[in-house]
């Protein structure tokens, strides 16, 4: 396994810890080595940070799974039910959340949900994305994997959930 970080300890709000070192959070999940991953995107703004991934060997176009690590910064506070129904306000016609985890209880809340886009006259090729999506101390994470497929098989879900379940928010 391949820890990709998303790391956002240069940002103004990173904490101080009693020494006077900045530290940063970060969202850690243990990405499958056996897809030779590469980043084809990395994103770094005032309001997001974002890295995508594919297989080593495929390209972007033709890639048949998809990886992000997003953060989505200065959002905190936010509700696993209200996390739910952004996503929800979000989807296309033909397209069918649901979630398969949550825990509203730890403090840093977290929601594992699938979204399944059918060949619509909007989208001729059919994708299924799952979510994990977690509240952090400074950033709302999100993490996804994508497919172009209709839907999930139980074999696909069951393995990338409990790989997604593997996000750990740390200070560093």
């Amino acid at each position: 396994m391949i820890k990709f970080l998303l790391a956002i300890a240069t940002l103004s709000f990173a904490s101080t810890n009693a020494s006077g070192q900045k530290k940063g959070e970060q969202l850690e999940v243990e990405w499958p080595i056996e897809y030779n991953w590469k980043v084809v995107q990395n994103t770094n703004d005032e309001s997001t940070r974002q890295v995508m991934i594919i297989p080593g060997n495929e390209k972007l176009q033709k890639a048949t799974i998809i990886g992000s690590i997003k953060a989505y910064l200065r959002i905190s506070a936010i509700t696993v039910d209200s996390i739910i129904l952004w996503y929800r306000s979000q989807l296309d016609s033909g397209s069918k959340l649901t979630v398969i985890d949550r825990n509203d209880t730890t403090r840093a809340p977290w929601v594992i949900f699938k979204v399944e886009t059918p060949i619509t006259p909007k989208y001729p090729i059919p994708e299924s994305d799952l979510y994990y999506v977690r509240q952090g101390q400074f950033a709302l994470f999100e993490n996804y994997v994508a497919i172009r497929r209709p839907s999930f098989d139980e074999e696909f879900l069951n393995k990338w959930v409990k790989i997604l379940k593997t996000a750990e928010l740390v200070m560093k």
